[in-house]
């Protein structure tokens, strides 16, 4: 007798997985736990409901300032008819990452773009450029727009052309390599970019074709959190001396004062965050110093309060103050250790930099421009820091260009 066996999971000729078997060798879609308003709430949730939650936020703000700039009108004063969103993207996303980013805007966009008929039926979402590419481009555009409006017919921009030699190119040729260092919130992006361009043959003359390729790209995840971490890091500090704080703010440990809840914890840290971001913007807008308010430390202290011990000499004098050079000083030994516990420090971006001009010199592929840009930059010294790994092994036969910095 002859029994019939079960269906194999791989095709035995091709070594394939069968359809049944390729949905469970699928990768796990990244989860994440949940905490709402009523607690904890049980089991996890895909990572991508909070993605598409924070996307529609951005967008319903960036609408917001159009059809309710005073945020008390009882009905829209005017709402846009967008015909099309245009998205850059990090540099190294898969081709499926970026479709689904696509995907979750255009579902975004259909739930709260009040358009007419005829503006719907042409609108749609597309991915330009990724985020470094998008950077150079902005600053071409500059530059040409520019160039166009001294000179007709695009002479400018023609070899030998005054905008290459202007943009570092002492050649004049129609062609730029230009060197992004863009230093986000969270992480850093690195791109050496190759544009060359072209004016279009007609009778105006007032169009150019540029195109770019990526030669040589890299991707940190570190960047401004970090030394938003030290700074936050430095007032936690503060406090643990001044107040002799022992308790630690981590969500995971209960504390032994029931007082100290969890959902004190949180507030301390929202508020702490807040004067990290106010401390960033003080000390990038050109200010020496930074200091901790009465008013700030008193509501934090109101915060501590359960933890602290009642018979500890308070030395009111002690103030926190953060210079722009202190701050300077502790990123400068941010570098990967066992205190990191391996991961990057912030100064290893600006080791990568200098071994990064080495190899580019001995290809003679030296950029011609180097853009810096992102949140972190506006940080004065980040310029002086780039400048210096960058031009420190710098030779007379391959000089280096000047940082550039776009807001």
């Amino acid at each position: 007798m002859f029994q019939r066996l079960p269906k194999p999971d791989f095709d035995l000729l091709t070594d394939c997985p069968t359809a049944s078997t390729q949905e469970l060798l699928k990768a796990e879609e990244p989860t994440t736990t949940y905490r709402g308003i009523v607690g904890q709430q049980l089991g996890l949730f895909p990572k991508l409901h909070f993605v598409r939650w924070s996307l529609a936020h951005m967008i319903e703000l960036v609408l917001s300032t159009i059809t309710n700039p005073r945020f008390g009108a009882a009905a829209p004063e005017r709402y846009p008819q967008v015909s099309e969103v245009l998205l850059t993207y990090p540099l190294t996303w898969r081709e499926a990452d970026k479709n689904l980013f696509a995907k979750i805007v255009r579902d975004i966009s259909d739930q709260l773009f009040v358009l007419e008929p005829k503006v719907r039926g042409h609108f749609r979402v597309e991915l330009v450029c990724s985020e470094p590419v998008g950077v150079a481009i902005y600053a071409l555009w500059e530059v040409f727009s520019r160039m166009f409006a001294l000179s007709p017919k695009g002479y400018n921009l023609k070899q030998p052309s005054l905008a290459s030699s202007f943009l570092g190119n002492l050649e004049g040729t129609q062609e730029l390599r230009v060197l992004v260092v863009d230093i986000g919130g969270g992480s850093t992006d690195i791109a050496l970019l190759d544009a060359n361009w072209q004016l279009l043959a007609d009778d105006s003359g007032d169009n150019v074709e540029v195109k770019t390729r990526v030669l040589e790209s890299l991707r940190f995840n570190r960047a401004g959190d970090r030394i938003s971490h030290l700074m936050a890091t430095a007032i936690v500090e503060f406090f643990r001396e001044k107040y002799d704080v022992s308790e630690f703010l981590d969500f995971a440990v209960p504390s032994r004062k029931l007082a100290f809840a969890t959902n004190i914890k949180r507030e301390i840290v929202s508020r702490i965050m807040e004067l990290v971001q106010r401390a960033k913007a003080a000390l990038s807008s050109g200010e020496k110093r930074w200091a901790l308010e009465e008013v700030d430390e008193q509501s934090l202290r109101d915060l501590f309060q359960p933890v602290m011990p009642p018979e500890h000499p308070v030395d009111d004098e002690a103030c926190l103050e953060l210079t722009i050079g202190v701050l300077r000083s502790w990123i400068e030994e941010d570098y990967g250790s066992i205190r990191t516990n391996g991961e990057p420090g912030f100064m290893d971006i600006f080791s990568y930099l200098g071994d990064m001009k080495d190899s580019l010199i001995a290809r003679n592929l030296q950029p011609h421009l180097i853009l810096l840009s992102g949140r972190t930059t506006r940080l004065p010294f980040i310029k002086r820091m780039t400048a210096k790994h960058l031009e420190s092994r710098c030779t007379a036969s391959a000089p280096w260009p000047i940082c550039y910095r776009i807001a």
